[in-house]
């Protein structure tokens, strides 16, 4: 999903014109819409470009141990009905503040989408990769956002504990020499999050694997 919509979204909020958006019962409302993580605490993803990253039930909490963070979401619409059938191009996590970049949508592709449609209780859940570079890092939490049929896109809260990083450092949507150098810099520096791939608080030879892991690595 691109990251135009919800910056759009934010402007017509600020604006006052998202009152020309009707909400329709296949529109999941924020207030009586659910978002539940299953892993409470604050959790980093491996992510690359090509979507071959860690899934985000194998996220890493501080030190290196995986943990399942797996987010369900249940759409519910303004009469507190569940959404049966949301497609998953219609939902899916982004971050507005920090430097991510999810790879932009192709017809059998999306970035950060949610797993599956919705069940009969408007349940999915997302499960990872997400096709991305960039990076994430604490006060940037990722929420769910949604898209009404009217294309209004929507937060649904809360924020979520998780911070995403990649080999794409600069987020241009390939791993190449420029990330290289910008690793290089981190790994001889001071201590950033963005190259820490174990996220265990320090560079080392595991990090310069990742790294290697995401060379040449391209969105689809």
């Amino acid at each position: 999903m691109s990251m135009s919509k919800p910056i759009l979204a934010a402007v017509l909020l600020l604006c006052g014109a998202a009152t020309v958006h009707a909400q329709g019962p296949s529109d999941p409302d924020p207030v009586f819409s659910q978002v539940t993580p299953a892993y409470a605490g604050q959790v980093s993803l491996f992510c690359l470009p090509n979507g071959l990253g860690d899934p985000l039930t194998q996220a890493f909490a501080f030190g290196g141990q995986q943990v399942d963070a797996r987010v369900r979401f249940q759409a519910m619409n303004a009469q507190n009905m569940p959404i049966v059938g949301l497609p998953v191009e219609r939902m899916w996590l982004e971050n507005l503040a920090g430097n991510l970049y999810l790879c932009p949508p192709n017809p059998l592709r999306f970035a950060s989408v949610a797993s599956m449609p919705t069940d009969p209780a408007g349940i999915t859940e997302f499960t990872g990769p997400i096709f991305a570079g960039g990076y994430t890092g604490p006060g940037q939490p990722l929420q769910v956002f949604v898209e009404w049929a009217s294309g209004l896109v929507v937060p649904i809260p809360p924020n979520l504990n998780i911070s995403l990083n990649s080999p794409d450092l600069n987020g241009d949507g390939v791993v190449n020499l420029g990330d290289v150098v910008i690793f290089t810099q981190d790994f001889f520096g001071p201590y950033n999050y963005r190259s820490d791939f174990y996220w265990d608080g320090v560079l080392n030879l595991s990090d310069v694997a990742r790294m290697s892991q995401g060379l040449n690595t391209v969105c689809p």
